[in-house]
């Protein structure tokens, strides 16, 4: 005999995040998907903001002083975009790229401009085994 299943979809009590996740946890990919990261800068256009140079690279550990960096294990794709006084940077990853990521990592994002680099975001990260292979 057949039946009907009735599945409803009860979204996350959660609220949504723009660009962190909750305190005290980290940034999480999942292996083999791709991944997009949008992080607004508050009057970053009128600021000249997008005159400068971004970058970001996820590594096994953070540098210790005096060390060589090497290659990282990724680098973003950054584009900038503008909205109104603000600039907007889509951060994303490959899904090749998380395919081969590490379980845990750190990653952060530096601004260059005129000799100067400013650490804007930085923090630790994980890679989640995907469930769906397409």
């Amino acid at each position: 005999m057949h039946g009907l299943l009735d599945l409803i979809w009860q979204p996350s009590r959660r609220k949504p995040r723009e660009t962190a996740p909750p305190r005290g946890q980290a940034e999480a990919v999942v292996r083999g998907a791709t991944y997009a990261l949008q992080v607004r800068i508050n009057d970053g256009w009128v600021n000249n903001m997008q005159d400068g140079e971004f970058d970001a690279q996820l590594r096994a550990e953070a540098l210790d002083d005096g060390v060589d960096p090497g290659a990282p294990l990724a680098a973003f794709t950054i584009v900038e975009t503008q909205d109104g006084d603000d600039l907007l940077l889509a951060l994303g990853l490959t899904d090749e790229v998380t395919l081969d990521l590490p379980d845990k990592w750190v990653w952060e994002l530096e601004h260059s401009d005129g000799g100067v680099v400013t650490s804007l975001l930085f923090g630790a990260g994980r890679t989640l085994d995907d469930v769906t292979r397409v």
